[in-house]
């Protein structure tokens, strides 16, 4: 053959694999992978794409306007917004998986590795998405003349963004993951789609369902994180800033705490529950 492999028509290799590692790896690789497979994902590159052109061209404006600053608050709503209800769009998890639940069964990896990855992968391109709005934002409202807090702050809270948006989105997809691991009638599993009225009156139910819940998780850890940052601001009343950086990190230790409880607990369930992923919406 002169060395040429041939190369299978379709195949992707713009996120290379090791050949060699954990199993799981390759269970979040073949997720995000996916994602370029879901329908509606070349209309998220395009707004992606428009979005940032529209970036360059108002900054080499190098002029204030109004159109800009919308577009950074506006950004910056979408990237809030899906940080509450943003795991229930992207689906590259157990929410497509589980319909293939027999073949899942045989990969030889246990169950909390195995549902790791599988929130690992939504988890991932959900920050994504969410880095690309607020940076954008962050552009955008540079020139504006509307005082959001100042530059400086804004760029810190920018770098911490990714960190925090990490846990809080882990906890949100494995929300959704326990839904369609402990609710499978309640969930939509696999790429299909249904309608009818029955359907979005179960939607709106199951999105206010995950709310609550994610409101029931975070609460723990915001009182932890409450806690540290009044004890440093009690130690150290001048060390506004370092109390803030303890309550913090407080509470996304916390919240890292509870998605292991969490994980060991959908991993036994994924192991020795019956699920029936053929009672799907």
């Amino acid at each position: 053959s002169g060395g040429i492999r041939p190369v299978r028509a379709g195949s992707r290799t713009w996120i290379p694999l090791a050949a060699t590692g954990h199993p799981a790896v390759a269970i979040v690789w073949k997720n995000i992978l996916a994602m370029s497979r879901t329908p509606g994902s070349s209309v998220v590159i395009t707004i992606v794409a428009v979005s940032f052109g529209a970036v360059a061209m108002i900054i080499s404006a190098g002029r204030e306007g109004g159109f800009g600053t919308m577009l950074g608050l506006f950004a910056l709503a979408l990237a809030l917004f899906s940080v509450l209800i943003g795991s229930r769009f992207v689906r590259i998890d157990l929410r497509q998986d589980l319909v293939n639940l027999r073949l899942l069964r045989t990969y030889p990896v246990e169950g909390s590795a195995l549902v790791a990855a599988e929130v690992a992968g939504s988890t991932l391109v959900l920050t994504a998405i969410q880095m690309g709005l607020l940076t954008f934002s962050h552009l955008m409202l540079l020139s504006t003349r509307i005082e959001i807090l100042s530059v400086g702050t804004r760029t810190l809270l920018l770098a911490a963004a990714p960190l925090i948006l990490l846990v809080i989105n882990a906890v949100s997809v494995m929300i959704q993951n326990a839904a369609a691991l402990l609710f499978p009638a309640w969930v939509r599993l696999g790429t299909g789609r249904s309608g009818g009225v029955e359907v979005l009156g179960q939607n709106i139910l199951t999105t206010l369902a995950s709310l609550l819940a994610l409101a029931l998780a975070l609460v723990p850890a915001l009182l932890v994180g409450a806690a540290a940052g009044a004890a440093i601001g009690w130690i150290f009343p001048t060390a506004v800033i370092a109390a803030a950086v303890a309550g913090t990190a407080m509470a996304l230790v916390g919240l890292v705490v509870e998605i292991g409880i969490a994980l060991t607990m959908l991993g036994e369930v994924f192991e020795r529950g019956e699920i029936v992923p053929g009672t799907s919406q």
